[in-house]
């Protein structure tokens, strides 16, 4: 018809623009790298409005600066002013503004999670699941949005990922005063990239790995790594941090993920010598699993577990036996089982 395209067209024509944006704009391959891995909310699923920090949650100065969150739904709900915007430097001069979530208890915990999230969300989109795990597990969180997400300054990579996740970590041990010692490091899907990283730098309590990849590459051939590209180009390679890594890690994936198969946490729990037991969920998909009834028992068990391990190191340290759910893994066993 004349003045009017087919909606077949149409979806042609963004199709190839896409493509032409992936690929030409710049033509470099960390860029193209940078827009397949990063898909920032657009707009964000929240805004962040100032607040006057009261004496008790003041933080040091010229570091960091309250704000309260506003998620961006019909209800249009405050979160706590619990929840702050930090400033922090990256690199030698340039300072980049990361949003970052304190989910604190009445009480503090013994131990604090410090949680990484997926490629396509923010802090509004995970602001349930925060609530949901800090409720049923007891423990307090610290979320954040990396360089390029919600609040966030800068441009989402694998290296400002990693940087930020890192000066996060120094907020729970420097503003927080919580010792490195009693921090759970939990990276999902993408956010087990910082999560395998710092782990393999820091001896932390625990690490949770929930639907993590093994490498970009083998990601995007579905075989393994060594029949498909050089690893000089590929990203994301928490095979490089895993056997590094000495605190016990918990590896939680769904039988069913088609994004990240389950052969990429089967592979890394094979490598891991500080593997425990793992939760393999029968017909899990790359999303849902908090929905299974074993997720929440399977957290609670590994946090009992690396809290009693940090109580009754020393002279004691035989006194305790593991959880009947947890358990370190013999290089004898398969840990292919799936429950």
């Amino acid at each position: 018809m004349d003045g009017q395209r087919c909606p077949h067209h149409i979806t042609k024509w963004r199709r190839a623009c896409k493509i032409l944006d992936l690929f030409c704009c710049p033509p470099c391959l960390p860029c193209m790298i940078n827009k397949i891995a990063f898909h920032p909310p657009e707009p964000a699923y929240y805004k962040s409005v100032p607040i006057e920090p009261r004496a008790s949650h003041a933080l040091p100065e010229g570091r960091s600066r309250q704000m309260r969150m506003v998620l961006e739904d019909s209800t249009h709900t405050e979160v706590p002013e619990t929840h702050l915007y930090v400033d922090m430097k990256i690199g030698l001069c340039r300072t980049r503004r990361i949003a970052v979530t304190y989910w604190n208890l009445p009480q503090p915990s013994e131990l604090i999670i410090l949680h990484s999230h997926v490629n396509a969300a923010d802090l509004g989109g995970i602001y349930d699941y925060m609530v949901y795990l800090r409720t049923r597990l007891r423990c307090e969180i610290v979320s954040y949005d990396y360089c390029g997400y919600g609040s966030s300054s800068g441009s989402a990579s694998e290296s400002n990922m990693l940087k930020a996740c890192a000066e996060v970590l120094r907020y729970i041990t420097e503003t927080l005063k919580r010792p490195i010692s009693r921090v759970v490091l939990y990276g999902q899907s993408i956010g087990s990239v910082p999560t395998a990283y710092l782990a393999s730098i820091h001896k932390v309590a625990g690490v949770i790995f929930h639907s993590g990849l093994y490498s970009g590459v083998r990601l995007i051939c579905r075989e393994r790594q060594e029949k498909c590209l050089s690893s000089c180009v590929d990203p994301f390679r928490n095979v490089d941090h895993i056997t590094k890594i000495k605190s016990p890690v918990l590896f939680i994936h769904g039988s069913e993920d088609l994004v990240i198969p389950m052969s990429h946490a089967v592979d890394l729990s094979r490598l891991c010598e500080t593997a425990v037991e793992p939760l393999w969920i029968h017909g899990g998909g790359h999303t849902g699993l908090e929905l299974k009834p074993s997720f929440i028992g399977k957290l609670r068990a590994f946090l009992e577990f690396v809290e009693r391990q940090g109580t009754t190191r020393g002279p004691h340290s035989r006194g305790g036996k593991p959880l009947g759910s947890v358990r370190l893994l013999r290089s004898a066993d398969k840990a292919v089982d799936v429950l």
